[in-house]
């Protein structure tokens, strides 16, 4: 039985289910949103394109996605994210810890997108999506939505808008929490660049965070990015080189 304990908080008897407490805002966003994009889609899938890419890191480490798209469905994506640790160190090094003691940070998650038809007639937005990410290494699932506005501004520029939610669920109410992050991009399409502007906050810190970043296409699907992020202790500076590619 699912009993109501306040503002944005529920409780399932007879388990022992953590108690989640959202920000009021995430009210209009969240609840309704995921109605209409589940509501709204066909039952069945039609076509099926698949993506995979890999960035990889100063350090060695590496991110790979490889997705999917049910473009009859809604425009439904799926797929996983990998993060792989860099290869171990067997030599030891001058002030650098030893080989046995290296941490594998290495894991993945499995998640799934639907966009929202219809968004541009009800919000400012002209896109949106709801997302679900699923992290059985770490024993969490995040429920999100994401919206975007673009403009053309001519001359192979463009402006983008991008505002999303997201709430986080665990086991333990220490695991739990809501993020949200708004940026806003411009693209050179001419000549494959990209200039973001962006902050973020969640319940952990009620701090805004901003972040830089300048994404370039080299040759191909190569793509480098730079990128400035204030983490609340530091400032976080990186350079990452990555490639796409869709078949």
């Amino acid at each position: 039985m699912l009993r109501a304990l306040g503002p944005w908080r529920c409780r399932i008897d007879g388990d022992d289910m953590p108690q989640t407490r959202l920000p009021r805002a995430f009210a209009p966003v969240c609840v309704p949103l995921l109605l209409v994009a589940v509501g709204s889609a066909p039952a069945a899938a039609q076509e099926v394109s698949t993506r995979v890419s890999r960035t990889t890191n100063a350090d060695g480490s590496a991110s790979v996605t490889a997705a999917g798209a049910l473009n009859g469905w809604s425009a439904a994506e799926f797929g996983v994210d990998l993060s792989v640790s860099a290869a171990p160190v067997t030599v030891v090094q001058p002030r650098s810890n030893l080989p046995w003691n290296a941490t594998d940070t290495s894991g993945a998650v499995a998640w799934a997108k639907v966009a929202m038809p219809g968004v541009s007639n009800l919000l400012f937005w002209d896109k949106g999506a709801v997302d679900v990410r699923l992290d059985p290494l770490q024993d969490k699932s995040q429920l999100g939505t994401s919206f975007s506005r673009e403009w053309d501004l001519g001359g192979h520029i463009s402006a983008q808008v991008s505002d999303s939610y997201a709430v986080t669920l665990a086991p333990t109410s220490s695991g739990e929490g809501w993020s949200s992050d708004k940026s806003l991009s411009l693209n050179v399409h001419e000549t494959g660049t990209r200039f973001s502007l962006g902050t973020s906050v969640a319940s952990d810190r009620h701090t805004w965070l901003p972040s830089v970043s300048a994404q370039q296409n080299l040759i191909g699907p190569l793509v480098l990015t730079t990128t400035v992020a204030d983490t609340g202790t530091e400032i976080n500076r990186s350079i990452t080189a990555g490639f796409h590619s869709t078949w």
